[in-house]
């Protein structure tokens, strides 16, 4: 509130770099009006939002007066509910909270999350979020840290997974990464096969390297066929209840 930054750039004020109504995410959730918010508290490598990441004025500020009508023609086109990303949106929260009080078509509200937050944050969504979708992006911190520039992630996100599944719905995506089956990928689907076994997993297939990906042999290619189906072959031999499959 003072004009101080952190890492996310952010001040009091949030700005959405993107918005439409689409229809591109998981099938129970199309059409979402989905709000491209700026500002992260993470530096993935392979970012595809970077843009909006590092430029934090980047679109239009968010604000009830804009926001409201903006929401209300999306309804009108048949949007099922409104749809958080970033960047990340858990930093932009206080913008956030205020804008959605100016709401008069009570959609329901999904947050796109890296889940990389407090608690203090996710006791204010607490009864503000109807589906966290929710990133699990790496398996153990050292690559937490290497290509996302954060400490402490794993058992934070883990907690963090654990809180959202008691509040909320609860999707938990996982982008497979080339070169990290083995210390990403296998850790998080035992981890949420252990604890969380009734959510929806999904698996993402699509990655494309991007934005600082290329100066990392690994992460500067698409996977091969062989990723794919070993990434496959994994989800489905654990038993989770529901997975979901794409790219």
């Amino acid at each position: 509130m003072n004009g101080e930054v952190g890492r996310c750039g952010l001040k009091a004020d949030a700005h959405a770099f993107r918005e439409g109504l689409l229809v591109s995410e998981e099938p129970f959730i199309v059409p979402t009006y989905e709000l491209f918010l700026t500002g992260c508290n993470m530096r993935c490598k392979f970012c595809q939002a970077w843009e909006g990441v590092v430029r934090t004025n980047l679109g239009f500020k968010l604000t009830g007066s804009n926001f409201a009508p903006k929401v209300e023609r999306k309804a009108k086109r048949g949007a099922l509910n409104i749809h958080f990303v970033g960047g990340e949106p858990t930093v932009n929260l206080l913008a956030v909270l205020v804008s959605l009080k100016s709401l008069k078509v009570p959609l329901p509200i999904v947050w796109n999350t890296n889940l990389f937050a407090t608690d203090e944050a996710m006791k204010l969504l607490d009864g503000v979020v109807d589906l966290f979708v929710a990133d699990f992006k790496f398996g153990n911190d050292e690559c937490a840290w290497g290509i996302g520039g954060v400490r402490g992630y794993v058992a934070t996100v883990q907690s963090n997974l654990l809180k959202a599944s008691r509040i909320a719905s609860l999707v938990i995506r996982h982008l497979v990464m080339p070169g990290h089956i083995e210390c990403c990928l296998v850790p998080v689907v035992s981890w949420v096969t252990q604890n969380l076994p009734k959510v929806t997993f999904h698996l993402m297939l699509n990655y494309l390297p991007d934005w600082r990906a290329w100066s990392d042999k690994a992460l500067s290619r698409r996977l091969n066929e062989s990723e794919k189906q070993r990434a496959m072959a994994i989800v489905k031999s654990v038993g989770l209840k529901r997975v979901l499959i794409s790219g």
